[in-house]
């Protein structure tokens, strides 16, 4: 970072430096030909919907349980998300009810691997050949996981990575996508970026190289040296945070109420974001989570909070609605090009609102010598002993 400084190099217009080289190790950290920084996880996954050259109202089917990033920047570049459910063991989704949403506008599909756990991509990718889709991966939890021997981000047609501040490779804020398809690397790289010809920059669209299409969103070269650093220690960081969920796993072995999610067979985690427990209020004489989280808290484990704060999309007012006030017109979920419209309301996915409400976060504790996982038990194995007593002293 002080070399970066005293470089007196703050601002990058082509590819080059400290970001040309923290690009250069990401893809080869992944085994791919491509990657691109971009200012933020959101711009990586704008440039990657982008990149995939669709008509205003086809349709990309997408998990409702996952950040805003995931599904949002869609529609700026028309396209229409077409929300599905999750799996209530992994909040991943369900590619059994995705399927069941398909449409003749249907051509891609985004998924996301929640809390470090790959999702089935055997299935996804069986969905998309037998559909005709698209595959966009975002990994922003799971720098470094894998799944039968592969890395995520290494599956679909493009992945895309959040390097804010609390992920795994933090930049302080930032985002990178990778992908094998030169073409789609192309077109991502034109929408936030101007004077960056690609190897693949082909005869139809060199013209535009020098303008790019008018956004930008590039990585900041203070951030690209501190992701450079970061992605160094990723390897010791995936080590000590895996020993210390098989310690949270081995300490909450008996412990009422607190379950693990299950690592699925033949995968890694990874860095992943946070450790997530389900859990069982009928194990704790009907404790609510918000009281349970609040006794963690006076117990000192500070950093757990209830699942119910991330609300599955389809909660959310802008997706309950196709009066969003976002473009005048409507579009894209409006207009000519729309054969159905599309709006949630509470209830519509069941397994997202369950694992969302069923489940409790805790930091992806990467201390080395895991007092403070110790902490964690200890403070979770005395609420179990002191269950009935404060579910006691709750109004009926």
């Amino acid at each position: 970072m002080l070399d970066q400084l005293r470089s007196g190099e703050l601002s990058v217009s082509e590819p080059r430096g400290t970001v040309a080289l923290f690009e250069e190790e990401f893809a080869r950290f992944h085994g791919m030909p491509y990657a691109l920084s971009a200012g933020s996880g959101t711009a990586a996954l704008h440039a990657a919907y982008f990149a995939l050259d669709l008509e205003a109202g086809d349709e990309v089917l997408a998990p409702t349980y996952t950040h805003l990033a995931t599904v949002l920047p869609m529609l700026h570049v028309g396209l229409v998300p077409v929300l599905c459910d999750v799996e209530e063991d992994s909040g991943n989704i369900d590619i059994a009810d995705a399927e069941r949403r398909l449409s003749d506008r249907t051509r891609a599909i985004v998924v996301t691997h929640q809390y470090g756990r790959i999702c089935d991509v055997s299935a996804t990718l069986a969905l998309a050949e037998r559909a005709g889709l698209r595959v966009i991966e975002d990994c922003s939890h799971a720098h470094g996981a894998t799944r039968q021997g592969r890395l995520a981000g290494t599956f679909g047609d493009i992945a895309c990575f959040s390097l804010q501040a609390e992920k795994a490779v933090p930049a302080g804020e930032g985002g990178i996508l990778i992908s094998r398809d030169a073409r789609l690397f192309e077109r991502a790289s034109l929408l936030g970026h101007f004077r960056r010809p690609t190897p693949a920059t082909s005869r139809r669209l060199a013209p535009f190289v020098e303008t790019g299409y008018g956004l930008k969103s590039r990585l900041h070269p203070l951030a690209a040296a501190l992701a450079r650093v970061q992605l160094r220690k990723l390897p010791e960081r995936i080590e000590l945070r895996a020993g210390n969920l098989r310690r949270l796993e081995e300490g909450l072995a008996g412990v009422p109420g607190v379950e693990p999610l299950p690592t699925p067979a033949e995968s890694s985690r990874g860095g992943c974001f946070r450790f997530v427990l389900r859990y069982a209020a009928a194990e704790l004489s009907g404790l609510r989570l918000d009281r349970y989280v609040e006794a963690l808290h006076a117990e000192g484990a500070v950093e757990a909070r209830p699942g119910h704060l991330v609300k599955p999309l389809h909660l959310t007012p802008l997706l309950q609605t196709l009066d969003d006030h976002m473009y005048r017109s409507g579009w894209p979920r409006r207009g000519p090009h729309i054969t159905r419209e599309r709006k949630y309301r509470d209830g519509d996915f069941p397994g997202a609102e369950r694992f969302s409400a069923g489940t409790l976060q805790l930091p992806a504790f990467t201390d080395p010598d895991g007092r403070i996982v110790e902490a964690y038990v200890r403070a979770m194995g005395k609420l179990g002993d002191w269950a009935a007593e404060l579910a006691e002293g709750l109004p009926a």
